[in-house]
């Protein structure tokens, strides 16, 4: 059972793949941006981080988008049996990002509402994927097409 019996799944999972994916570039470049100290709010916004500190700022992007965006990804990939959950969970990671950012800085940006859609797309990702049939995966799908003598 090939990803051509199933157009919609797999091109489904390929644009949640690279989706997601994106989501976690952007948090890594994010982060290596606040860690390393390219990337400052500007002094009064530095200043209502915890501690002062970008390179915390840092590391709780790694952790709460980087991270499960990441995950969501290599799910999503694999055709794991809870990608959908893993990707849904990315999103609301992210969702609670923006409000444990916007906690702190105090300040609204553009960017905030730009994530905020992303997450909302993101689940809407995770949804469709609950309502697609699944495929098996690539190690049972490649089983099952050499039994039936399809090309692999």
């Amino acid at each position: 059972m090939s990803s051509r019996h199933h157009p919609l799944r797999a091109s489904l999972r390929i644009v949640t793949t690279v989706w997601t994916a994106l989501v976690a570039l952007s948090a890594y470049a994010g982060a290596v941006g606040l860690i390393g100290g390219g990337i400052s709010f500007g002094d009064e916004i530095d200043e209502r981080l915890p501690f002062d500190s970008l390179a915390l700022a840092g590391l709780a992007l790694l952790l709460f988008v980087a991270l499960p965006a990441t995950v969501a990804a290599a799910a999503t990939w694999r055709q794991g049996p809870r990608a959908p959950d893993q990707v849904a969970g990315a999103a609301i990671f992210l969702v609670f990002w923006i409000g444990l950012e916007l906690s702190f800085i105090q300040t609204y940006s553009w960017m905030h509402s730009a994530f905020l859609f992303i997450a909302v797309v993101t689940l809407l990702l995770a949804r469709a994927m609950r309502r697609t049939p699944p495929l098996p995966p690539r190690h049972v799908a490649r089983r099952l097409m050499v039994r039936a003598g399809e090309p692999v």
